[in-house]
């Protein structure tokens, strides 16, 4: 058995494109549950993490603050070719400096992360999500906090979330359009325990919203897992 921290080698968590990153003081996000399967598919998921609450009862996590997480929890020997975490779609963040934009240093914002837009953050079309577990696809809502599902598989090859369905899994292996990358399988083989590190140098960036030139947010870009 192995500590939770042992989940990702090299892994980009990207959520919206951007121009002029800057780094991130603070990156709050909230974790519902994970998962694991020995499938680059993700079938038959283990979860391996479950905080037991609902979004509105769980804390949020500083993910550049050094944060113990699932302490508590183990993962059964074997290798696994993907994980899952399910976390609220509203992260919160800081950036560290201000970019010269949209960013301003010290200021604390929210964003909702579920889809591509404010237009079809709502349409299972165009942005699905499968929970841990469940045979249907979720959809969003821009009014309300949502459980977000993000996959990485040793089947997709995607590290950015751009034009990406990170909520569900990928259906063949070099899925470009499913899934985040996982860059090797995790392989679990005794009872060491691993330090899962987040590295938010470059995580906070200008996007531009809808694509016109028009309009400017501060948001998420990138958050890197690396194991030591």
């Amino acid at each position: 058995m192995k500590n939770l921290f042992l989940f990702f080698l090299i892994v980009g968590w990207s959520i919206n494109g951007g121009a002029a990153p800057v780094a991130a003081s603070s990156f709050k996000i909230k974790i519902k549950r994970v998962a694991v399967s020995t499938s680059g598919d993700c079938s038959n998921p283990v979860i391996v993490y479950d905080s037991g609450n609902t979004l509105a009862n769980i804390s949020y996590v500083d993910l550049s603050s050094n944060p113990n997480l699932f302490s508590e929890a183990s993962v059964a020997n074997g290798t696994y070719n993907c994980v899952i975490w399910e976390v609220s779609d509203h992260v919160k963040f800081k950036p560290a400096t201000s970019d010269g934009s949209s960013c301003d240093s010290g200021v604390e914002l929210e964003r909702d992360i579920c889809g591509y837009g404010d237009d079809k953050e709502d349409a299972v079309t165009q942005n699905p999500n499968k929970l841990i577990g469940s045979a249907t696809n979720t959809t969003c809502s821009v009014t309300t906090e949502d459980v977000k599902p993000l996959y990485f598989s040793t089947w997709s090859t995607a590290t950015s979330g751009n034009s990406v369905q990170t909520g569900v899994p990928p259906t063949h292996q070099d899925d470009a359009t499913k899934g985040l990358k996982l860059a090797a399988p995790i392989v679990v083989n005794g009872a060491t325990q691993g330090i899962l590190e987040f590295d938010t140098t470059n995580s906070i960036t200008t996007w531009d919203h809808d694509y016109s030139g028009g309009t400017l947010t501060c948001s998420p870009q990138y958050i890197t897992f690396s194991l030591r």
